[in-house]
């Protein structure tokens, strides 16, 4: 560990010492362990080992996994030590378990060997502060004739890869540490070395073995004695050659440490994939290694899926399929983002992605925060303009998600985008075409409403215009004949309305024809009016000078009522309703049919909330 770098060997003894101290003054009677003078021999010698060693070691002892560790272990443990001695493994690491306590009591039950795992990440305290490391950690059962299964606990070794050159010099005092206790203590070195699952052994530089574990066996088939007599270049598959010479070449040089990957022949002819970590000291060569066969195979089986994925997706052209670092920048393009967008792939890979946002868009920060919320929740999705490279805009549906490497850092986005523009097109245009029926339909029964009135009305008025008329001949006195004609003149125009609203109702034949703007707006005031209603003014400017124009005129009031109680139900509290008539040349460009000629144009205007910006187009 980071803080173990500069320590003599002086200072290692006494850490060795201090824990050495605390194991034999801790009360064991108090554990399912029992005193110390009742325990087996193996677990004796198995404490004095790593009491002795610098290297951090546990052993994990009996059903209940007690727990007894050195000094140079005590910083992995941070605030639990010294407290974790003697205590179960169960309250040592009550974090982890679930995951850690299962597999202690597979390997105690037999059910399985070893366990060894690299980079493995643990938060320690170290120095009185919380810090994640990484550790390769082992656990090896301990034999014990007297225990269950034969397994009386655990070896747990861990050490740090945080940084790798530390870990070669650690490697080092490791290797020659175990060699020195090999020496010491053989028995226990011949029971470690024979239930690890790792390749372990001892060849010269002339390329032959001088020892192997039974894990050779295991692994290769070959029996230890076959594989004494064959030369490593037998055993080595011979494209690897060039690399196991070049490690050996190294280690004679004086490297304390190489790492190789190779392929070794099984008995039967087929091939093994191991990685090997070796040293050498004393004209041999000390080996470990790891089968890693299935990872090989994974990562080829991995590249061959990428391959095929990548050639799918370069062949998609409805969809733009591409990769973004980090940062934003395009790393990769594919047909049909060349398609959709307009670029090339060596136009745009390296280019930020921002370059498909409006300007509006990027002033607003909206690509940095598309990628942040991305970043945060794993995914961002949303739809809005984008920007082709001819300047054209497209109404996109865009994916973006977030793409972490197996330790969870970033490492970049996967961003899909659709363009929808006509979905988009299509949809609105089936919403207008509902509100255009809906609006149709609430005409048509006001239609129906307002005919139904004025025929009632209208035979109301035809009574007393009868009537009127009847008294006019009876009657002499000039007084009561001038109130008759005031009757009758109402009655009158009370019949020009009904037959306004019989028209607007659509109870009157069409007839298009030329008539002067002003006139009819002028004689539908009235039912402008009574539409208005409420606090709304009317205020109707028809310039005098517009031209006739041919219309039908129901059709023409039913869409001037119509814009009026829109404009009404648009000012709730009051306000003022404004018809305006003009003269206008249309020379092509100011609408989409591209309408030529000289037209009267008719606007109505109102101080209502008028229509939400969203809802614009």
């Amino acid at each position: 560990m980071r803080h173990w770098r500069n320590e003599t060997s002086g200072l290692a003894m006494t850490r060795a010492a201090g824990m050495r101290a605390r194991v034999r003054d801790f009360d064991w009677t108090a554990t399912s362990i029992g005193p110390r003078d009742k325990w087996p021999e193996s677990l004796k010698l198995m404490l004095s080992v790593i009491l002795d060693s610098g290297f951090p070691m546990s052993v994990r002892w009996g059903p209940d996994l007690i727990v007894l560790y050195n000094d140079a272990y005590a910083p992995l443990l941070g605030d639990r030590h010294p407290r974790a001695l003697g205590k179960p493994l169960r309250d040592v690491w009550p974090e982890i378990y679930a995951e850690l306590g299962t597999l202690h009591e597979k390997i105690l039950r037999g059910d399985r060997g070893s366990f060894f795992a690299e980079d493995h990440l643990w938060q320690i305290q170290r120095l009185g502060v919380p810090e994640d490391a990484r550790f390769t950690v082992s656990y090896s059962p301990i034999a014990d004739s007297s225990a269950p299964n034969g397994i009386g606990g655990i070896l747990a070794t861990a050490f740090e890869t945080t940084e790798r050159v530390r870990n070669e010099k650690l490697l080092q005092v490791l290797t020659q540490r175990l060699e020195t206790e090999v020496a010491q203590r053989t028995r226990e070195r011949d029971r470690i070395w024979a239930v690890s699952e790792d390749l372990l052994g001892v060849s010269n530089f002339d390329g032959y073995f001088l020892s192997v574990n039974p894990a050779w066996t295991n692994l290769l088939g070959w029996t230890e004695d076959e594989i004494k007599s064959l030369h490593v270049s037998e055993l080595r598959h011979p494209d690897d050659a060039s690399a196991g010479i070049a490690a050996r070449a190294r280690l004679a040089q004086g490297v304390q440490t190489v790492r190789i990957e190779n392929r070794f022949r099984h008995r039967d002819g087929s091939w093994r994939w191991l990685s090997w970590t070796m040293t050498a000291d004393d004209g041999l060569i000390y080996v470990a290694g790891r089968h890693i066969t299935a990872e090989k195979e994974a990562s080829a089986a991995l590249r061959e899926s990428d391959r095929q994925f990548r050639s799918l997706v370069a062949g998609v052209t409805d969809y733009a399929l591409y990769m973004l670092d980090p940062g934003g920048t395009v790393a990769s393009w594919n047909s049909g983002a060349a398609r959709i967008k307009g670029y090339t792939a060596e136009e745009i890979i390296g280019r930020h992605f921002s370059e498909f946002y409006t300007a509006e868009d990027k002033k607003n920060g909206a690509p940095n925060r598309a990628l942040s919320i991305a970043a945060a929740t794993g995914r961002f999705e949303a739809e809005a303009w984008r920007v082709r490279k001819d300047g054209s805009l497209f109404w996109a549906n865009v994916v973006i998600d977030a793409i972490r490497d197996e330790a969870g850092n970033l490492i970049g986005f996967a961003k899909i985008t659709r363009d929808i523009t006509e979905r988009r097109n299509a949809q609105e245009a089936l919403e207008r075409a509902h509100q255009q029926l809906a609006q149709a339909q609430k005409m048509e029964a006001l239609g129906q409403l307002t005919g139904g009135v004025a025929h009632d009305f209208n035979n109301l008025l035809m009574v007393v215009s009868g009537q009127a008329q009847a008294l006019m001949r009876r009657l002499t006195d000039q007084k009561n004949i001038r109130s008759l004609e005031a009757i009758l003149t109402a009655a009158s125009r009370g019949e020009a309305l009904t037959r306004q609203l019989l028209t607007f109702a659509r109870r009157q034949p069409q007839n298009p024809r030329t008539v002067s703007l002003g006139q009819t707006v002028a004689a539908f005031r009235d039912v402008l009016s009574s539409s208005a209603r409420g606090k709304i003014d009317l205020d109707i400017d028809v310039s005098s000078d517009v031209w006739p124009v041919s219309i039908d005129i129901p059709e023409f009031e039913l869409a001037l009522v119509n814009l009026v109680v829109n404009a009404r139900d648009a000012m709730p509290e009051g306000g003022s309703i404004k018809l305006t008539g003009n003269n206008v040349t249309l020379r092509g460009t100011e609408t989409v049919e591209g309408v030529k000629g000289e037209f009267v144009a008719l606007s109505v205007s109102d101080t209502g909330t008028g229509i939400p910006p969203e809802l614009l187009t």
